[in-house]
This record gives C-alpha cells, structure tokens and sequence, in this order.
C-alpha cells in the first residue's frame, strides 16, 4: 500500500473525459467542417454507445467486487498493520510486529482495510480496456474498415488503436506488479471492459462503421 500505485485511479477517471472528447472530435470535426448529413447522428451514436459501456463495466465490476469479496495479495499485511495499530487488536497475532498504521486518520485506515477485500475484478483494467476497445472500434470504424476508409486513413487507424490498446494493456498489468490485484483479477476486468464495450459498438454500428439507425426514421439502416 506504501508503494504507491503505478497508475493512480484519478489518472484512469481522468482519461474519460479526454477519450469522450477525442471521440466527439473525431467523429464530428470532419462532418461539421464539410456540413456532411448524419454526423449529428454519428457523434449522437458515438457518444451514448460510451456511456453506456462505462455504465455496465462499472455497474459489473462493482456489483461483483461486493459479490465476490476477494482478498488482495497484500491483505495480510493490511491486517496486521490496520489491527495491530488499535488498542485492541481482536486477537490478531501482533508479535514482533511494529509496522505503521495504514494510516494516521483512523476513517481512512478503516476505508484502506475495506477495499483489501476488494480485489476480484480489477476496476483499473475493466475501466481501461473499456476506455481503449470502445475508442479503437470507433476509430476503425472511421479510418480502418469504414466506408471511405484509404490506405493513409488506415495506417493513421491502426496507429490510434495499437496505442490505445497498449496503453490500457499496461495499465491492466501494472496492478499486478503494483502488488494490487492477481494475474486472475485483471483478466477478468479486462475481459468484461473488452466485452462490454463490442456490445455497447456493434449494437450501434454496422461493418462499414456507419450508425445502424437512420437519422430520424427510427429504423435500422445498414447501408
């Protein structure tokens, strides 16, 4: 727990926002520019199909951390330094034991103990696989499979995907050697960040990357 975390969960929430807008531009900017038909469409589709992969990866993860209950690699350390910093330790075996508190204010220690039993899945590798399989699909979409798609586009396509995926892969391992989560814990969030998020796209999109619904005819369009 002193060792800090490789990637702060703050730098996974923030990289929301940053991939929304990366996204919205775009999938917007060039239609906008050129007053393309459908864009409004595209960006609507793009958008809601985001949030509603951050929904049920967040909504999956947590209900089965609470599920599950699993312990972290590092619990028996929690328990030794959480209980045996309190004037009753409830009969934790405190010998030779003279580590510090998990932390000075007795609120948080109680709130880092919790969370030690939070481990199965890992929430930073659903959250970035999410983030990174949700915004490659939308990217090929656009550059790599899409209608209109060129050689350029599909190199420029590809190069967005290999780095959003590799950044997310790391993220994912980095729990595992931050000492934080099992090998097990983050395949399992990665797994349902990259399932949820091919959900929440082909739901939306067709192969040509063009949005199934016709804008304002309330009807599947494949074309």
């Amino acid at each position: 727990e002193d060792g800090g975390e490789t990637v702060p969960a703050a730098l996974v929430g923030f990289a929301v926002p940053v991939v929304a807008a990366w996204l919205v531009v775009q999938e917007g900017l060039p239609g906008w520019l050129g007053d393309k038909p459908g864009t409004a469409r595209r960006v609507h589709d793009t958008a809601v199909g985001l949030a509603e992969t951050l929904a049920l990866t967040l909504a999956t993860t947590e209900a089965l951390k609470f599920g599950f209950g699993r312990l972290r690699p590092d619990f028996q350390d929690r328990v030794r330094r959480h209980y045996c910093n309190l004037p009753d330790s409830q009969g934790v075996d405190c010998a030779g034991f003279s580590g510090p508190p998990l932390s000075p204010d007795p609120a948080t220690a109680a709130k880092i103990f919790a969370d030690g039993r939070r481990s199965f899945p890992s929430g930073h590798a659903s959250t970035s696989l999410a983030l990174a399989t949700y915004a490659s699909l939308v990217t090929g979409g656009h550059f790599v499979w899409g209608q209109g798609s060129t050689p350029t586009s599909r190199g420029v396509g590809l190069l967005l995907q290999t780095t959003a995926m590799a950044t997310a892969l790391f993220v994912a391992g980095s729990r595992v050697d931050d000492g934080r989560h099992n090998p097990s814990d983050v395949l399992t969030g990665a797994a349902i960040g990259f399932g949820l998020a091919n959900l929440a796209y082909w739901r939306r999109f067709g192969g040509d990357g063009r949005p199934l619904r016709a804008r304002g005819d309330g009807k599947l369009s494949l074309r």
